[in-house]
């Protein structure tokens, strides 16, 4: 996904690969399956497999991996609103809408 990413397509990577596991059953793992979600989102296949190669991104995704452990993220989805109010799991769309009135609401300057 960083890579993805630097050419404005991680959504669009993204996509592909949530359809490929999810609507497929196809082994995301796979480099065979990751070139298909590659090639289409239109990103280079060559690059992506030299990336896949190497560890070029590494430090970026363990950075990311420990910043969000240290947030106390252990589940997915989660929601990290203002960096400061975290949402874990999947959530009922009414209990999510309340969550985000609540924190807005704390959010609001006191009026006096």
């Amino acid at each position: 996904m960083k890579w993805a990413a630097g050419s404005g397509k991680q959504t669009e990577l993204k996509k592909a690969l949530f359809e490929a596991y999810f609507g497929n059953a196809a082994n995301v793992s796979d480099p065979g399956v990751l070139a298909q979600c590659v090639e289409a989102t239109g990103l280079e296949v060559s690059e992506a497999r030299e990336v896949l190669a190497s560890d070029q991104y590494a430090r970026e995704v363990r950075e990311d991996e420990a910043t969000y452990q240290q947030a106390g993220v252990s589940a997915v989805p989660a929601f990290i609103i203002n960096n400061r109010y975290l949402i874990s799991g999947a959530q009922e769309p009414e209990t999510l809408v309340n969550a985000f009135r609540e924190i807005a609401s704390e959010s609001e300057p006191s009026r006096s």
